[in-house]
């Protein structure tokens, strides 16, 4: 997005060109296309007659001027997260270009004593996590001003795993919004479980627990972490599955889960413990890629839920190194 960004003003008077300071500019949104028809329409004639495609993505250009370095920036469901060198945030509505909300982090240190390394949006865009490179850990949800910080969480994150399949219904509640179970990758190796409720109380933490799942034989950093759950006719219970990926490994984990009631949590633990009794003598599976990897990413294709299928399950996905 950022390749086409453009800035309409001209540089003042008397500036030399070693002057890199950020330009004023005279209006901030987006920037209408000049072009009558998209370059990059797929409505041409490798199409049938009268079927009108649309473009596997589109580039926008956005006007606005950046009050600091940034440091990594994350988009869902048309909401852009920035966030900056100077431990400020800025979530735009790309629906709405002049929606502007800035965030603090709510803690006392400085810059040069906290710095944020990324930030991880659930598929709403309604929650974020932010963490930081000394394992300082914030939370925000849709309309908040203000991180808060994640007391329990004491760790780099480097993946979060969202829980698709309640997270639309439980985010549109803005009383009772809860992220309900979802699962971290930690740069230790380790895989954690939490629930995050966006509540009003100042004085309660947002994380309802945190919760120790599995560390990887290796303890190399967890770039990405994937669930499903599936019914199994045979049991009549929920089963899941778990995918783990590190810079040259992913793992694949499978087992029951504990739903003992709606929100009880800790759905993972009877999954994982059995690969935590056999830590020792038999590791999990894993596939390999040989070399040296900085990281890799995980990426998943989750078609759009239907009537008949209202959890649609992931078809695809992309290990990418």
């Amino acid at each position: 997005m950022f390749d086409e960004y453009v800035e309409h003003a001209s540089a003042p008077t008397g500036r030399s060109q070693a002057n890199y300071g950020l330009p004023n500019v005279q209006y901030e949104g987006f920037e209408p296309n000049p072009f009558e028809e998209d370059p990059m329409s797929p409505n041409d004639s490798s199409f049938p007659a009268g079927i009108s495609q649309p473009p596997i993505f589109e580039l926008g250009r956005v006007q606005y001027t950046l009050p600091a370095p940034l440091v990594h920036m994350d988009s869902s469901s048309y909401i852009l997260t920035m966030a900056f060198s100077n431990n400020t945030l800025r979530q735009l509505n790309l629906r709405q270009p002049d929606a502007v909300a800035s965030i603090t982090l709510t803690t006392k240190k400085s810059p040069s004593e906290l710095t944020i390394y990324r930030t991880f949006m659930d598929p709403t865009g309604k929650h974020t996590i932010i963490t930081t490179e000394q394992g300082d850990n914030f939370y925000v949800y849709d309309g908040w001003t203000k991180a808060r910080p994640l007391a329990k969480f004491r760790m780099v994150i480097e993946s979060v795993a969202w829980n698709e399949n309640v997270v639309q219904s439980s985010s549109t509640n803005s009383k009772a919004a809860s992220t309900r179970e979802i699962l971290i990758g930690a740069r230790n190796g380790t895989l954690y479980e939490s629930v995050i409720d966006a509540h009003d109380d100042f004085f309660k933490s947002q994380d309802r627990y945190l919760n120790t799942l599995f560390t990887l034989p290796d303890r190399q950093p967890i770039y990405g972490v994937k669930f499903e759950t599936y019914s199994s006719p045979e049991s009549k219970s929920r089963r899941g599955a778990v995918l783990v990926t590190t810079a040259t490994r992913i793992y694949e984990f499978q087992g029951a889960l504990d739903k003992k009631a709606e929100d009880s949590g800790k759905l993972f633990e009877p999954l994982f413990e059995p690969y935590r009794a056999q830590s020792g003598t038999t590791p999990p599976k894993f596939i390999e890629i040989p070399g040296h990897l900085a990281r890799s990413e995980l990426r998943f294709y989750t078609p759009a839920p239907t009537l008949k299928d209202s959890a649609a399950t992931s078809r695809q996905l992309g290990w990418l190194t």
